[in-house]
């Protein structure tokens, strides 16, 4: 009995982590076609922190992308443990400043693709989901807005 609850739950791990590399290659292969879409090379898509970049400045500007990095570096540098309480405030307010920074990603990156702020929202809560939309639809590039 205990053996089989042992597999069972190896079994779930491993459907899990199989659902996981099914989600990657899928969103890779949206990442490509969106920015083939967009006039950038689709092998960028693959390498990680510049696929991000590439998608700031087809959908907004280089130096927003440099903004959010430089703010997800402070607010991981002010991650620590007993810290003062003006420190986690700081932290606080970087991670409120990172939530509208990726807001207004995803409005401009749906704005780009002539999709309004519905489809902003769904990028925003549904993010995989709608990269595939906007990937492997018949979604159509416009430029930055």
């Amino acid at each position: 009995m205990f053996f089989n609850l042992i597999w069972f739950l190896l079994g779930l791990g491993f459907m899990a982590w199989l659902v996981g590399v099914l989600i990657l290659i899928l969103s890779v292969v949206a990442m490509w076609m969106i920015f083939t879409k967009a006039g950038e090379s689709g092998w960028k898509s693959l390498i990680p922190i510049y696929n991000v970049y590439i998608l700031y400045k087809i959908s907004w500007s280089g130096k927003a992308f440099a903004v959010m990095i430089v703010l997800e570096v402070i607010a991981s540098l002010l991650e620590r443990p007993n810290q003062t309480w003006l420190i986690s405030f700081f932290a606080l307010v970087i991670g409120i400043m990172l939530l509208i920074i990726h807001i207004f990603f995803s409005v401009k990156l749906a704005g780009a693709f002539g999709k309004g702020l519905l489809f902003a929202a769904g990028l925003f809560f549904f993010n995989t989901i709608f990269i595939l939309i906007l990937g492997l639809g018949s979604s159509r590039y416009y430029g930055p807005q």
